[in-house]
């Protein structure tokens, strides 16, 4: 496996792992970016969010020539872009992750000099709301089960993507076996999961 490829596959092991709650495994798989490539930017933005700005000492790493910060990192002359990739990072750590989401969506779709940095911190921003979902509702173990008759469900507009995670709701398979079963991204899943709570179609035991 070339080294690019192993950082990126550590990247998003860490970031599946973070968004189910898991963050000791995520900072190791990080840690391990760093051991590649020290200088890895993708995975110190992460561990600092994660760990805060000692994320170095907490770790027991060697202090290095002190590295810029965040903003420092975005070029003097801001365009708009910029501007806004600065926003949407100041809405990750204050934890406002829906409102950092809507602006990494609308980054996502934009070409700029950021966008590296951009992305990283998009998917960190929903490996968070995944986390902040599951510590709301309880957990992985949690059963979700229809509240409403299959017939009823005729009524709402579902996607092909919605309508397949909703035939998995049986009331037996847990949120971790949706997820396992499914052929779709984690976070894409638990989007569904929460639209589908917020529109009472669904309820969850267990």
């Amino acid at each position: 496996m070339e080294k690019q490829e192993k950082i990126q596959k550590l990247l998003e092991q860490g970031l599946y792992h973070y968004g189910l709650g898991e963050s000791g495994v995520a900072v190791e798989l990080w840690k391990q970016v760093l051991e590649i490539d020290p200088e890895n930017e993708t995975a110190r933005e992460y561990l600092e969010i994660e760990l805060g700005k000692d994320w170095q000492k907490k770790l027991g790493l060697v202090e290095k020539t002190p590295q810029p910060e965040p903003h420092d990192l975005i070029p003097e002359k801001l365009s708009p872009i910029s501007d806004e990739l600065i926003k949407a990072k100041d809405l990750l750590e204050e934890q406002r992750y829906d409102d950092a989401l809507k602006i990494f969506n609308q980054l996502s779709e934009t070409p700029a000099e950021d966008q590296v940095l951009a992305q990283a911190l998009f998917e960190l921003t929903k490996a968070h709301l995944i986390k902040h979902f599951l510590d709301k509702v309880g957990g992985l173990s949690k059963i979700p089960y229809l509240k409403i008759s299959l017939n009823e469900l005729r009524n709402f507009d579902l996607s092909e993507e919605q309508g397949f995670v909703l035939s998995l709701i049986n009331g037996e398979m847990t949120l971790e076996d949706i997820i396992l079963l499914a052929p779709l991204p984690p976070f894409r899943i638990f989007q569904f999961i929460r639209q589908f709570l917020e529109q009472g179609l669904i309820e969850l035991k267990g």
